[in-house]
């Protein structure tokens, strides 16, 4: 697993997003996804509940183009929002240590809208604004099916019950297999999607900075309005 750092493998990375969904500078789609887990008990229990009243890790994972996993971070309880898992992660501090505008993640309203990791509009008016919020939703539905291919691969996702501190060196190793099973392109399994979390969006103080949404406009105003 290896997040795009040298030159060659950013661009190639971004040429592969833009062929794909049409959207520029994209280095990854990122996303949360809950695994569920057995009561860890004791006084952590109370932090491993998330929404839904179950018991779950959330794991923050970046892919590229083909759903192939660059980054995971597999050790919060189930009830951290995205938001802020990102906002702690070491991912974050690498994209603000470099960032010049050129490094794209694509995000969910969950995500604050940065200057490196974009969100959609919530409320698109216009062409430009529409056309936006369509390349970015295509860019960024492809973590949402990864989810879903990852779990039907290792159905042991789906519902763990081993120790916490095991818990996440499966998810780990299970990010690790999957992208194996991508290079030796084995045949994705057959199945329904499973069980997401619905979005829950960031306060209105929160959801946009002002230098990202500076951002979102520039790559609207020079990619989606011609």
């Amino acid at each position: 697993m290896k997040f795009p750092t040298t030159r060659d493998e950013i661009e190639t990375t971004q040429q592969q997003f833009y062929e794909y969904c049409g959207f520029p500078g994209v280095i990854g789609a990122i996303d949360g996804t809950h695994v569920y887990i057995r009561s860890p008990g004791g006084y952590q229990a109370l932090y491993f509940m998330n929404r839904k009243n179950r018991y779950s890790v959330n794991v923050q994972v970046v892919c590229d183009h083909a759903g192939k996993m660059t980054s995971i971070v597999a050790r919060w309880p189930g009830s951290t929002h995205d938001s802020q898992i990102f906002s702690e992660c070491t991912l974050k501090e690498q994209l603000e240590a470099r960032a010049d505008g050129t490094e794209l993640l694509l995000g969910d309203s969950g995500y604050p809208c940065l200057p490196y990791l974009l969100t959609p509009l919530l409320r698109p008016q216009g062409r430009p604004n529409v056309r936006y919020n369509t390349a970015h939703k295509r860019g960024r539905c492809v973590i949402e099916r990864t989810f879903g291919r990852w779990k039907r691969r290792f159905p042991c996702l789906n519902d763990l019950s081993v120790k916490v501190d095991t818990t996440f060196t499966i998810i780990v190793a299970c990010s690790v297999l999957w992208n194996i099973s991508l290079d030796r392109r084995e045949q994705d399994i057959p199945g329904p999607e499973p069980d997401e979390m619905p979005l829950v969006h960031l306060p209105p103080g929160l959801h946009d900075a002002v230098a990202g949404r500076l951002r979102r406009d520039q790559i609207i105003e020079d990619h989606f309005t011609h």
